[in-house]
């Protein structure tokens, strides 16, 4: 919910607030795009060293304090860091609950039907 609260409104924040740097919300995206490259790999490497209970406890609060300084900063470089690393701890949160579902649950079922019970409630054509 986060992610999508926040990045549903990430481009009228920004005008919204006059954070106005250059072009604007487009600049800002482009940090997003080269740092959301990362987290996946990040985690791959640091599946051994650090616990999934840890990642999953500790990154929602991170997501918490990002999207804050996303919707509260009257400063672009705070607001463009900001939304890059929201995406960035979404991402790493999401390769561990990930993980840990697939080794709670050794025959594949609930990591394949995650999609679909995401998509409950949803009409069907």
């Amino acid at each position: 919910m986060t992610n999508g609260d926040t990045f549903s409104f990430y481009q009228r924040i920004c005008m919204a607030r006059g954070l106005r740097h250059g072009q604007g919300w487009t600049c800002a995206l482009g940090p997003y795009g080269i740092v959301t490259l990362f987290p996946s790999r990040i985690a791959a490497l640091l599946d051994w060293k650090v616990g999934a209970t840890t990642v999953i406890s500790v990154m929602p609060l991170l997501m918490a304090v990002f999207a804050i300084d996303i919707t509260d900063t009257v400063d672009f470089s705070v607001y463009s860091a900001s939304g890059a690393l929201l995406g960035f701890t979404i991402l790493f949160a999401h390769t561990y609950a990930s993980g840990l579902r697939a080794h709670l649950d050794p025959s594949g079922r609930a990591v394949g039907g995650t999609a679909a019970m995401l998509m409950v409630g949803r009409r069907s054509s």
